[in-house]
């Protein structure tokens, strides 16, 4: 977008927003027209006004209602600190389509998975060129994976940096032990905020959590499928529930 700042901030908590709204005061020098105005009111106020240009202002990973809106456990959300202007754009990203709809109305476009053909090229233009001479095996691990971009670029990371063959890393992904520490271990990515935890494992509990205090019904159904098979589950074996949706 020619002409736009551009402002990207995480929505993990009102802490690391207010964190990133204090780097972009810093960044533009906002000065504290009050004098007791903290960061994220400031830059409310400054790309509310005329002064503050065009601009797109980003809020990632804003999957939980409350800390939006403001809730049981947040009791003021982050929403009234968003800017609002004629020269200004707001993207949230949302795993939710409650918190989609709930912000956006009918504004909001759904992403799909990725194709068999997008993960590809997304493994392959991370991966070293010599690691990746098996095509079976990485077709097969893309799979395993899910096709989640995240997941990719953590294989594709532990796989450069290790230098072992994609066969050798669905080899070890397929031990649950080894899955787990593969999942839960950090990986360098220049295209994700510096404060947030990259570990798939870490982005998996971030949404149990969500679910935990959102639909507990839910979690229940998640502890009993977990302890047997992953696939073909008998309705009829299912334990029973206070909520039938």
């Amino acid at each position: 977008m020619p002409g736009y700042s551009i402002f990207w901030v995480p929505a993990l908590s009102v802490e690391s927003f207010e964190q990133a709204c204090t780097e972009i005061v810093r960044e533009l020098g906002i000065q504290n027209s009050s004098g007791n105005e903290n960061a994220m009111e400031m830059v409310h106020r400054h790309l509310s006004s005329e002064t503050g240009g065009q601009w797109l202002f980003i809020r990632d990973n804003a999957d939980d209602m409350d800390l939006l809106f403001g809730g049981a456990d947040v009791s003021s959300g982050v929403y009234k600190y968003l800017p609002m202007a004629d020269n200004g754009v707001i993207l949230l990203t949302s795993r939710s389509r409650e918190v989609a709809v709930s912000f956006a109305q009918k504004n909001i476009i759904e992403l799909q998975n990725m194709t068999v053909h997008e993960a590809t090229e997304l493994f392959e233009n991370i991966v070293i060129k010599d690691l990746r001479s098996d095509e079976e095996a990485t077709k097969k691990l893309l799979k395993e994976l899910t096709s989640l971009p995240l997941a990719i670029t953590q294989a594709a990371a532990y796989i450069n940096s290790t230098k072992i063959s994609t066969s050798r890393y669905l080899e070890m992904y397929g031990t649950e032990n080894e899955r787990i520490q593969l999942l839960s271990r950090h990986f360098p990515d220049a295209t994700r905020y510096r404060e947030m935890q990259d570990a798939v494992a870490f982005t998996w509990l971030i949404s149990f959590e969500n679910i935990k205090r959102h639909d507990p019904d839910a979690i229940t159904l998640l502890e009993f499928i977990s302890c047997i098979e992953p696939k073909g589950i008998p309705r009829s074996i299912l334990p029973p529930l206070d909520s039938d949706e």
